[in-house]
C-alpha cells in the first residue's frame, strides 16, 4: 500500500457549552461557564478557592447560541474533505451524561447533528465527481458492558440464524477492526438516513436522574469512502479514506444519576471505559513508554485516532450549571490534555485490501470479455482491447444492440436467398442453409454472452456510485452561481466584520488605556494598601512596646514613689536624729562643708583637723579599772572628730576675760575647794577628766535612767560653761551622775 506521508499534527479539541435546561433553571443553579468565540477561551468561574477562576484555550469554542451547521462548516467540513481525499478520520464526542453529546452527533430531523450532515457533504461530492467512482461501506457497533453488537443487523434474521460474536482483531499492517461486523453499501442520501434510523433503535438508552434519555453504550459509526480515479500516470489508483463518528456514552456520579440494579452497572462500565480513555490521552500527553490501548475496548477501536494515522477531532460537551462544576472542570481538563495529542495522518492509496480495487479489475475483465463477443471481423486488437476495457460500456450499449439485430437480418437475409436461387442444387442449398444455421447460432451465443456479461457489469457498477454526467454541467452552473452569491454574500459581510473589527480595535484601545490607568490605580493603591498595613503593623508594634513601657514605666514611678516615701521618712528620722543630738550651730557648718562625691554617692565631710596628740591616760589606775577605761577609750576612738569653725558669739565670748580663782569673794576656790575634799573622801572614785570627750547637748530634758541630761558630764558647748559662770551659787555636784548611793 503505498501513502503519502503529512506532517504530524495535534488533535484538534472543540468545547460546546449548552444552555441551561428548564430543570437547572427552575432549582435555581447560576451559569458558571464563559464562551469566547472570537478568542476561543472558555472560563469556568467559581466560588470556591480551590477551584478559583480557570481559562482554557482550544481551537473552536460554541456557546448556547451556536447551531449545529456554525460547527459542522467551521470545524467538521475540513475533515470531511480530508476523508474523501484518502485520509481517516475521527470525531468523538465526550463530556458529561446530558451536555448534550447525542444531539451534537445525531441531532434531529429540524436540526442534524454531525452525522447526517458528513453523510450529506459526501454523497454530494459523489454526485459531482463525473471522472471518479466511489464505492462507501458503512457499519453500525456499540459498546455495552465491554461487550461489541452490530446495530445494523435486523433482530428477526438473528432469531433464524447463528449470530457471530464480534471480535477486535488486528491485520498484518496493525490495523484494528471488528471481525463479523455487518457492512452495507450506502447508494444514497436517503439509504443512509434508513440505515442510521435501524441503528438508533437498537441501541441501548436508559433514564436517570440526570438525562431522560441518556446512552447506556458507547456508539460508533463507521463510514469506509473507496475512490477509484485516473493518476497522473494515466493508469487507475484507489484510495480509500475512514471517517469514525463517535458518540460517547457520558460520565455519571451514581450520588446525582441515582442509578441502580442494571443502571448502575452500565454507568460502572462506562465510568471504566471513559477512565481509561483518560489514561491514554495522559500517556500519549506525557509520551510514556506504554499506552493502554488494550485495557479497553473503546480505546482498542480508537487506537489508530489517538496517536496514529488519523485526523482527530474531539468535542467536548459541558454543562454551564454551577451543580455541575467539578464535571465540567474534570472535562475540560481532559480537553486541554487531548489538544497536545499528536497525530500522523497519510493518505491510503492503492491498499490491497480495497474493495473498490476487486470491483475494478473484476469490471476490466469483463469488459474484455465483452468485447471479445464482437464478431471476428469487428475483433479489436489485443492493445485495442486493453483500451476499450477500460472505456464506459454505456455508450456502445445501443450500437451492440443494433449490430446484433442487423447481423440477425442479414443472416436472415441470406438465408432467403439460399432458398430463393433456383440455379443452386440440392446439396449446395443444404450446405449453405447448413453455414447459415451455424452463423445464427454463434450470433445468438454471442448474444446470450453478451447480455450476462453486460449483467455482470451492471450489477458491478450499480454497487460503485458515479456522478451524473448528463446534470454535471446544470450543477456546476447552479454551484458557480451559487458561488457568486455566496461570495457577494461574503464580501459584504467581510466589510460589516471589518467596519465592527475597527470599531471593536479602538475602543479596545480605548479601553486598554483605560485598563492601564486602571491597573496603575490598582497597583499604587494595592501598594498604598500595603505600606498602611504594614504601618499598622509598626505603628501596633509600637504602641504595644509603649503600653509595655508605660507599665514598667508606671511601676518604676511607683517604686520611686514607694522609696522616695521611704526615703522622706528616713530622711525625718534622720533629721530627727541630728536635731536631738547636733545642735543647730553646729550642724549648719557641718552641712555647708558637706561634699557629695558622684563616683561613690555619698556625701563626704572633708576634716583639715591635724592629728591630736591625746595626753597618756589611766595613769596610776587600778588594773581593773584601768582595762574598763581603755575598753571606753578605743569605742570612742571610732568617733570622727571633726574641726569646725567656731561662731563669732563663741569667739567673743571666749575673749571675755576669765574669772580669776584668786577672787575676793573666794567663790572659785571654794568650789574647788569642795571638788577636791569630796574627790579624796573616797578612794573609789576615779574622775574620768578626759579633755577630748564631747557631750552633746539634747533638746529636752527627759531622764535617762533617772539621770538628768542636763546632769550627765560637762556640756561641750560654750553656752553651757557660761551658764556655769553665770550661776555662781550653782553646785558643782548638779554636774554630774548620782552615785547610786556611794556618794553623798
Amino acid at each position: 500500500m503505498s501513502s503519502t506521508v503529512s506532517k504530524r499534527e495535534c488533535v484538534k479539541v472543540i468545547v460546546r457549552c449548552r444552555p441551561l435546561s428548564d430543570k437547572e433553571t427552575a432549582a435555581g443553579y447560576t451559569p458558571v461557564v464563559e464562551v469566547d468565540r472570537r478568542s476561543r477561551k472558555v472560563t469556568l468561574q467559581s466560588e470556591k478557592e480551590q477551584t478559583g477562576e480557570k481559562e482554557y484555550i482550544f481551537d473552536a469554542v460554541h456557546g448556547k447560541d451556536s447551531t449545529q451547521e456554525e460547527i459542522f462548516e467551521e470545524s467538521v467540513r475540513p475533515l470531511v474533505e480530508a476523508v474523501l481525499q484518502g485520509f481517516n478520520g475521527t470525531i468523538f464526542a465526550y463530556g458529561q451524561t446530558g451536555t448534550g453529546k447525542t444531539h451534537t452527533m445525531q441531532g434531529s430531523k429540524s436540526a442534524p447533528g454531525i452525522i447526517p450532515r458528513a453523510m450529506e457533504m459526501i454523497f454530494q461530492h459523489i454526485e459531482a465527481s463525473a471522472d471518479e467512482s466511489y464505492l462507501v461501506n458503512a457499519s453500525y457497533l456499540e459498546i455495552y458492558q465491554e461487550e461489541l453488537r452490530d446495530l445494523l443487523r435486523s433482530p428477526k434474521k438473528d432469531k433464524d440464524e447463528v449470530v457471530k460474536k464480534i471480535e477486535l482483531k488486528e491485520d498484518v499492517n496493525g490495523i484494528v477492526y471488528a471481525k463479523h461486523l455487518s457492512q452495507y453499501q450506502l447508494k444514497s442520501f436517503h439509504h443512509m438516513e434508513k440505515m442510521m434510523e435501524r441503528g438508533q433503535s437498537n441501541r441501548s438508552v436508559g433514564a436517570t436522574d440526570m438525562n431522560e434519555y441518556s446512552s447506556r453504550s458507547h456508539a460508533i459509526f463507521v463510514i469506509n469512502i473507496e475512490c477509484g480515479h485516473i493518476g497522473p500516470d494515466g493508469k487507475e489508483h484507489v484510495r480509500v479514506g475512514k471517517l469514525n463518528l463517535v458518540d460517547l456514552a457520558g460520565s455519571e456520579k451514581q450520588s446525582k444519576a441515582n442509578s441502580s440494579g442494571e443502571r448502575f452497572k452500565e454507568a460502572t462500565q462506562i465510568n471504566l471505559s471513559l477512565s481509561t480513555l483518560g489514561k491514554v490521552i495522559t500517556s500519549l500527553v506525557e509520551k510514556a513508554p506504554h499506552i493502554p490501548y488494550r485495557d479497553s475496548k473503546l480505546t482498542r477501536l480508537l487506537q489508530d485516532s489517538l496517536g496514529g494515522n488519523s485526523k482527530t477531532i474531539m468535542v467536548a460537551n459541558v454543562g454551564p450549571a454551577s451543580y455541575n462544576i467539578e464535571e465540567t472542570l474534570s472535562t475540560l481538563r481532559y480537553a486541554n490534555r487531548a489538544k497536545n495529542i499528536k497525530n500522523t495522518p497519510h493518505i491510503n492509496e492503492d491498499p490491497k485490501d480495497a474493495k473498490l480495487r476487486e470491483y475494478l479489475d473484476e469490471l476490466a475483465a469483463l469488459k474484455v470479455k465483452l468485447s471479445t463477443t464482437k464478431s471476428p471481423s469487428e475483433r479489436p486488437t489485443r492493445d485495442k482491447r486493453k483500451k476499450e476495457a477500460n472505456d464506459d460500456l454505456d455508450n456502445e450499449e445501443g450500437s451492440d444492440s443494433e449490430r446484433y439485430a442487423q447481423e440477425h437480418a442479414a443472416l436472415a437475409q441470406e438465408k432467403q436467398k439460399i432458398l430463393a436461387n433456383t440455379n443452386l442444387g440440392d446439396k449446395e442449398k443444404e450446405r449453405l442453409l447448413s453455414e447459415s444455421a451455424v452463423k445464427e447460432e454463434d450470433l445468438r451465443k454471442r448474444e446470450a454472452e453478451r447480455q450476462e456479461l453486460r449483467a455482470k457489469v451492471d450489477a458491478i457498477e450499480q454497487r460503485m456510485l458515479r456522478g451524473n454526467t448528463t446534470n454535471v454541467h446544470e450543477r456546476m452552473t447552479a454551484q458557480r452561481e451559487n458561488l457568486q452569491r455566496k461570495q457577494k454574500e461574503l464580501d459584504q459581510q467581510r466589510e460589516t466584520e471589518k467596519a465592527i473589527l475597527d470599531a471593536l480595535e479602538l475602543e479596545q484601545r480605548e479601553a486598554v488605556g483605560t485598563q492601564d490607568t486602571v491597573t496603575t490605580l490598582k497597583t499604587d493603591i494595592d501598594t498604598a494598601v500595603l505600606k498602611i498595613a504594614k504601618l499598622q503593623n509598626q505603628l501596633d508594634q509600637i504602641q504595644g512596646e509603649i503600653d509595655a513601657e508605660e507599665g514598667v514605666t508606671q511601676q518604676f514611678h511607683e517604686k520611686l514613689g514607694d522609696q522616695l516615701e521611704h526615703l522622706r521618712q528616713r530622711e525625718a528620722l534622720m533629721w530627727t536624729m541630728v536635731n536631738h543630738f547636733i545642735s543647730p550651730a553646729t550642724s549648719e557648718p557641718m552641712l555647708q562643708r558637706a561634699v557629695y562625691n558622684e563616683k561613690s554617692a555619698q556625701w563626704v565631710l572633708p576634716n583639715e583637723t591635724a592629728d591630736i596628740i591625746r595626753p597618756p591616760l589611766f595613769v596610776d589606775l587600778s588594773a581593773d579599772r584601768s582595762v574598763e577605761l581603755r575598753a571606753k577609750y578605743q569605742a570612742l576612738l571610732c568617733e570622727n572628730i571633726l574641726d569646725l569653725v567656731l561662731d563669732e558669739s563663741i569667739e567673743d565670748e571666749l575673749a571675755e576675760p576669765l574669772i580669776d580663782m584668786d577672787t575676793e569673794d573666794g567663790t572659785c576656790a571654794l568650789l574647788l575647794a569642795e571638788a577636791l575634799e569630796a574627790a579624796c573622801s573616797e578612794e573609789d572614785i576615779v574622775i574620768d577628766a578626759d579633755v577630748y570627750t564631747i557631750e552633746r547637748p539634747h533638746a529636752n530634758t527627759d531622764t535617762v535612767g533617772g539621770i538628768g541630761k542636763e546632769n550627765v558630764g560637762r556640756r561641750s558647748t560654750l553656752g553651757s560653761s557660761k551658764a556655769f559662770r553665770s550661776s555662781p551659787d550653782h553646785r558643782p555636784e548638779d554636774r554630774y551622775p548620782s552615785s547610786r548611793g556611794l556618794l553623798k
